[in-house]
């Protein structure tokens, strides 16, 4: 009999000694980029696979500067009230 798979929290919980300090960081880690914009991993992942949110790498690392993270937030659809 097979185990299912095991499912991972789609959000992240930052520690409080992070979250204070991240509106002064110029780029942010996948996991900072998913606690700050509420957004799941899979979700940020599919965005930069589609070119939607343009992310860097240094090594292994993968980093959101700031700027392109606050972008691809304003670039979604505004949800408009049901008529």
């Amino acid at each position: 009999m097979m185990k299912p798979p095991s499912e991972k929290p789609e959000s992240i919980e930052l520690p409080a000694e992070w979250r204070s300090n991240l509106n002064d960081r110029l780029a942010h880690t996948i996991d900072e980029t998913v606690a700050l914009s509420g957004l799941g991993r899979t979700t940020i992942f599919a965005a930069i696979k589609r070119g939607e949110l343009q992310a860097r790498k240094y090594d292994r690392r993968t980093t959101v500067l700031d700027e392109d993270l606050r972008s691809f937030l304003r670039s979604l659809p505004v949800v408009r009230p049901a008529a």
